[in-house]
């Protein structure tokens, strides 16, 4: 008769291998799946829209159809969509529902932080074209250092240096390097 502790650490030992290998499994399946998803955000991302829709309609088809739904159904309710938003922008304590409300807030949120981005970039662009404004100049200007140094001025030491004569300027031809 086998003992019971011998039968218990078998049949433990065959769940541990069991459930390493499901795990295994489940790890590459997920990392295989997270991978996709990665790839499918960088080129959603990185993609011109209308090359990223006809590598979707070729790739995942059904995808396709959803997103050409979606925007045919925009078109259809466009009318309803402008007079809702209109409505919404002219009296903010219109209840339309507790969904539309906090997504038409974060959508104008998000619109306004948009426009406000753009005119700090519009006033940056409009102010280094003023030679006046050098706050955001990163390393000064570049002349103000050559105008301090003259000519005959080490750059190594407090050795002054004397140009003696003209030295003569090699003349060079690309058929020195041609192979003859």
């Amino acid at each position: 008769m086998k003992d019971d502790s011998t039968e218990d650490s078998i049949e433990d030992s065959i769940e541990d291998s069991t459930e390493n290998t499901l795990n295994e499994d489940n790890n590459e399946l997920d990392s295989h799946v997270n991978n996709t998803d990665m790839d499918e955000l960088t080129l959603s991302l990185l993609m011109n829209t209308k090359h990223y829709r006809k590598y979707v309609a070729q790739t995942n088809p059904e995808q396709a159809i959803l997103d050409k739904q979606t925007i045919d159904d925009t078109r259809k309710y466009r009318n309803k969509i402008l007079q809702i938003t209109a409505e919404m922008i002219d009296s903010p304590d219109v209840q339309i529902s507790t969904d539309i409300n906090q997504l038409f807030n974060t959508y104008t949120k998000q619109l306004i932080r948009h426009f406000k981005m753009k005119d700090t970039e519009r006033q940056r662009n409009y102010s280094n074209d003023q030679p006046d404004n050098e706050d955001d100049t990163l390393f000064g200007n570049m002349n103000d250092d050559a105008d301090t140094q003259t000519s005959t001025s080490s750059l190594w030491g407090k050795d002054r240096v004397i140009k003696k004569g003209n030295l003569p300027i090699a003349n060079y031809d690309m058929r020195m390097f041609s192979k003859r």
